[in-house]
């Protein structure tokens, strides 16, 4: 189907076939689509307005994401100031599309007194998925308001600007909004950056003290990128919160251990001592079985206790665990342990892991 220029009573039929013939609608809209029709953007932007319908809204949608139209940028952004959330969410969708050519536009937006548009702008500027705009978006670290701050910061983390961590921890530093200091520690915690654990840890020296919701946010902060000073301070936590946040905790505790290597014995008895008492809650099994390999890596000779007894565990899942922790630990004085399990075994997964440990063991040996 092939229409006359915008403007014309072709135009006017089209929007009539809008509402009463919406199969050749859609077919008109695969041709433009296919010809890059950009004479048809206004009508296309104006129909998206007036035509409530989302079957249409959303193929209007989808052929204006595929239009590649230097004028489309300015004329979508406009959207931004519409009452309708459906169009403002649409802009975003459809600026997202278009790589560059939206940026000067976007860059504007940035700059409206609305706080409402500025926010629509950044998550625009972040849709685009373009590394290169993290320095736009971090020029909204300086916003007035809080929530566009927020997504700033989350933004440049999203988009891995690493080279902002020194500004979030300033923005950290000053922050008294609970959401913007947890987004700002996810964000510093994705980045990497090792020079924040340090001035983190004078904010928060005792983090027992951070309110409950405001801990997810923390531990994740010492997963990405807490100092081994930070391993006392998770496993204090895990005393009070193991059974709320064993999640956070264990992978914080995982990531501490991987960049620090091997522990003093203090230290090996503390966070042994942390892991055994998460097993003793009533956890999930998978975390159970992440808690086991841990304690093998941790305590290698004194994880056989844990291992034998979760040998008989009614979970197949955690007698694996106990298997692969043996394994992992090279526990020769369990071979026998395992032979009898296997003598009894029904679980096919279980009894494929005891093999190979018994093959393990008996190199080893």
């Amino acid at each position: 189907m092939e229409w006359s220029g915008p403007g014309t009573s072709r135009e006017r039929e089209r929007e009539s076939l809008s509402r009463d013939d919406l199969a050749a609608f859609l077919s008109f809209l695969d041709d433009v689509a296919s010809r890059n029709a950009t004479e048809y953007t206004d009508t296309l932007i104006a129909i998206l307005q007036e035509d409530r319908r989302d079957i249409v809204r959303e193929a209007i949608i989808g052929t204006l994401k595929n239009l590649r139209d230097p004028s489309m940028p300015e004329k979508v952004v406009a959207l931004f100031c519409s009452p309708d959330l459906t169009l403002r969410n649409a802009a975003v969708t459809i600026l997202a599309s278009q790589w560059q050519a939206p940026l000067d536009a976007l860059t504007q937006s940035l700059k409206s007194p609305n706080k409402h548009i500025r926010k629509l702008a950044l998550d625009a500027l972040y849709a685009l998925g373009n590394p290169i705009l993290v320095d736009i978006i971090a020029s909204a670290l300086e916003d007035e308001d809080v929530n566009n701050v927020i997504a700033a910061v989350e933004y440049i983390a999203g988009l891995g600007g690493r080279k902002y961590a020194g500004q979030i921890l300033e923005v950290l530093q000053k922050a008294r909004d609970p959401f913007l200091i947890a987004t700002c520690l996810e964000a510093l915690g994705k980045l990497g950056d090792p020079r924040a654990a340090k001035a983190v840890q004078e904010l928060f020296p005792d983090p027992a003290e951070l309110p409950e919701f405001l801990l997810p946010s923390y531990l994740r902060f010492v997963a990405g990128c807490g100092s081994r000073e930070d391993l006392a301070r998770v496993c204090h936590l895990a005393a009070r919160w193991g059974q709320v946040f064993y999640k956070e905790i264990l992978d914080a505790l995982s990531a501490l251990l991987a960049r620090n290597g091997a522990l003093d014995p203090s230290e090996q008895e503390m966070v042994g001592d942390c892991l055994r008492g998460l097993l003793k809650t009533p956890i999930p099994s998978p975390n159970k079985y992440e808690i086991l390999l841990l304690l093998a890596r941790v305590d290698r000779e004194g994880v056989v206790h844990e291992a034998r007894v979760f040998l008989h565990n009614d979970d197949p899942l955690l007698r694996i665990a106990a298997l692969e922790a043996i394994a992992e630990a090279g526990i020769v004085s369990c071979y026998g342990d395992v032979e009898r399990l296997l003598a009894t075994e029904t679980d096919e997964d279980v009894r494929r892991c005891a093999q190979d440990v018994l093959e393990k063991l008996g190199g080893a040996g």
